[in-house]
């Protein structure tokens, strides 16, 4: 009963993957959870009579397809929805919709429309460069492996070739809290918000962040 090289607690995606990979690895994995069935907050629960959904069905934008085809989920039986649109309601009915570059709805004008369209480009280049980041190991530049250091270069050269503007606006996009971002390209309420709840899901963060001088 304890001849294993890994414990994973917790049966939820993140646990059911990370014991994945270790088994795929060739280590012997034991996986504990305190409820009866596995899946946590990816598992599929009825709310109300007729009507079921995943717990985390509103993180599912931020899912690493690579995972998919890494571990075969199809083969097991995952099927994934489409593209998901995103709609905030608005109070007199005029529903804001976002799906793809497409914008309806809460009498959004030509002049933020082209914005978020142009957003929606510059978000996809930075996503782009940092999914390479997210998918290798962080350099660990204090050892003095070149390994690391041409992850460095890789990463300073992929910032380089996105040209001076998006190179700035990326810098200064990391630093900052997506109320200042949305302001700055956005003039309609609803759209800031919107995008802004996006920006923030998943996370522990809010929208903006206040510093206080003690």
């Amino acid at each position: 009963m304890t001849d294993y090289d890994a414990v994973v607690i917790g049966a939820g995606h993140n646990g059911l993957i990370c014991a994945t990979y270790l088994a795929k690895a060739g280590h012997r994995v034991l996986v504990l959870d305190g409820r009866s069935e596995p899946g946590g907050c990816a598992s599929t629960r009825e709310f109300t009579a007729g009507f079921k959904v995943s717990d985390c069905a509103q993180w599912f934008s931020q899912f690493d397809r690579s995972i998919t085809k890494d571990l075969n989920l199809h083969g097991a039986g995952l099927k994934l929805s489409d593209t998901k649109t995103t709609i905030s309601l608005q109070p007199d009915g005029n529903h804001l919709t976002l799906d793809g570059d497409h914008i309806a709805g809460a009498g959004v004008d030509p002049v933020d429309q082209a914005a978020y369209r142009e957003f929606r480009k510059m978000m996809q280049r930075f996503a782009k460069l940092m999914t390479h980041l997210y998918r290798g190991r962080p350099p660990k530049l204090v050892e003095h492996n070149w390994r690391d250091r041409f992850t460095l270069m890789k990463l300073g050269l992929g910032l380089k070739m996105m040209g001076r503007e998006y190179m700035r606006d990326i810098m200064r996009i990391v630093m900052i809290n997506i109320y200042d971002v949305m302001n700055e390209h956005f003039k309609h309420d609803a759209l800031k918000s919107t995008i802004a709840l996006d920006a923030v899901t998943g996370t522990n963060m809010g929208p903006a962040v206040t510093q206080y001088r003690l």
